[in-house]
């Protein structure tokens, strides 16, 4: 199974998206390109036990270290 998530450049900083790439690194392989306005990330060979949560877990852990990164 494979999926995409594409994150507004406004809201989410590259340096977040690398923490959460490295902290899920261990349940998926994750490939993250810049867009003009986006960053897309590719998941792609998800742990099977957590295939149904990962994506919003990542964007959610993402969000958070942006906002860390911010304050």
């Amino acid at each position: 199974m494979s999926a995409t998530l594409r994150l507004h450049r406004k809201l989410y900083t590259a340096s977040a998206l690398r923490v959460a790439t490295e902290a899920f690194s261990e349940l998926a392989t994750i490939a993250m390109e810049h867009e003009k306005e986006h960053y897309s990330l590719t998941f792609s060979a998800i742990a099977p036990d957590v295939q149904d949560v990962l994506v919003r877990e990542f964007a959610n852990y993402a969000l958070a270290e942006t906002i860390e990164s911010r304050r």
